[in-house]
């Protein structure tokens, strides 16, 4: 594959690295600069009932304002999905990840939580525009504490681990390979590799998404012509992989974000909008066309879908995976969830600009949402790690008086009911 890339090959991927960058940083940007608060219909009555206004988005713009948990009577309707969500707020353990961090400028990157396990990477500091590569991986036995080392790379290796999971008794590894001219995307079975392609997306890292019994992956990818292809694969219980679309250009993740929601969506950038996709209970793409300021999130049953409506204020639909239809939810949104994770049973999480974590989900036709008051502020990452469990990995600057950062803290809580 190597004798293939010419100089021309390496111009050309530079040149789509660099789209590729401004495309991505459009969502971060505006993640960074929001405020995160919820608000009602803008029709709404300010006389309303305190009943009535559980069925809306809660008012979120400062926490300690913010409708708990405990305010909610007990003639109030919502049903046991939505209290089951909210009771995510007990902190049953804490972890210290401080020790695995050893050398100056290196980080660590959270990837996935599952069967009571956590994994995570440390990571050594960015290398201009490719992402920084891996040091070591790493396996959190939640209930017992223990740490596992994986394994470790240097350097010179240019390894970097996209995602990593258990399926079928194995261990799947998603990995990028960093080049002088290029970059191999590689999935390993158990250390043995299976796929071998070009990537070109140094941004957006191909994630695995289970639906039913098959695994789900984007990425962008070069063939040998130099031609960029956004592409959706399927990994069978079988370990087969297969190719179920492509589209010229780029697809962009979802939300950069493992999902654990079990439903599947993919973004595609175009000229002026972008394309969303989304696997139907067919296991078929369906495709909706959106603006690129608006912003998908996936949850268990569909698709909550936010259109801009005013400066950072967006109105709220509801994309339903089994019907295809999208109904206007008749609530409103300020700002962009950042670090937004899918969870199960319609349940997802996201912080603020100030780093306050959030729990919500879909229920009876509304979004609602609470604060996680238990949860210290910090640039937080969210993981299912069981049914009745979430993961929340937080990083902490600690600044002097002159916003100096003097230490950096993280760590980890483990939220059940």
């Amino acid at each position: 594959m190597k004798h293939l890339l010419t100089t021309r090959m390496l111009i050309r991927s530079r040149k789509h690295l660099r789209l590729c960058l401004a495309f991505a940083l459009i969502p971060l940007y505006a993640a960074g600069c929001s405020t995160s608060n919820i608000v009602n219909s803008p029709d709404q009555s300010e006389k309303q009932s305190e009943e009535s206004q559980l069925n809306q988005v809660h008012d979120a713009k400062d926490p300690s304002e913010s409708s708990q948990i405990d305010d909610v009577p007990e003639n109030s309707n919502q049903n046991s999905n939505t209290s089951s969500a909210f009771l995510y707020s007990q902190v049953s353990q804490t972890y210290n990840f401080g020790s695995y961090v050893l050398r100056e400028g290196e980080n660590i990157d959270p990837l996935r939580g599952e069967n009571g396990n956590f994994y995570f990477q440390t990571v050594a500091p960015l290398k201009g525009l490719m992402t920084a590569p891996t040091r070591a991986l790493y396996k959190l036995n939640c209930e017992t504490g223990d740490i596992a080392e994986l394994s470790t790379f240097d350097d010179e290796e240019n390894i970097r681990i996209c995602d990593v999971m258990e399926f079928q008794g194995v261990q799947l590894q998603l990995i990028y390979r960093f080049n002088d001219a290029y970059i191999e995307f590689i999935i390993l079975k158990d250390g043995q590799e299976i796929y071998n392609s070009l990537a070109v997306d140094t941004l957006n890292l191909p994630k695995l998404t289970q639906v039913q019994d098959n695994l789900y992956f984007s990425i962008s990818e070069m063939d040998i012509t130099n031609s960029v292809f956004g592409n959706v694969y399927r990994i069978g219980p079988d370990f087969s992989i297969e190719q179920v679309y492509t589209s010229a250009g780029y697809i962009v993740g979802l939300i950069n974000t493992v999902n654990y929601s079990g439903n599947f969506g993919i973004g595609i950038h175009q000229e002026s909008n972008k394309r969303f996709g989304f696997l139907d209970n067919q296991d078929q793409l369906t495709f909706v066309e959106v603006q690129n300021d608006d912003y998908i999130y996936p949850l268990s049953d569909g698709f909550m879908h936010l259109k801009p409506i005013s400066e950072k204020v967006y109105s709220i639909s509801w994309i339903d995976k089994e019907t295809q239809e999208e109904i206007d939810l008749d609530q409103t949104f300020e700002g962009v969830m950042g670090n937004y994770t899918a969870l199960e049973n319609n349940v997802f999480m996201f912080e603020d600009l100030n780093q306050q974590s959030y729990i919500g989900c879909f229920d009876g036709g509304q979004i609602k949402i609470e604060p996680v008051e238990s949860i210290s502020s910090g640039l937080c990452r969210y993981a299912q790690i069981s049914s009745n469990s979430l993961f929340v990995y937080i990083h902490q600057n600690n600044v002097n008086e002159n916003g100096q950062t003097v230490s950096k803290d993280w760590s980890g809580a483990l939220l059940q009911p």
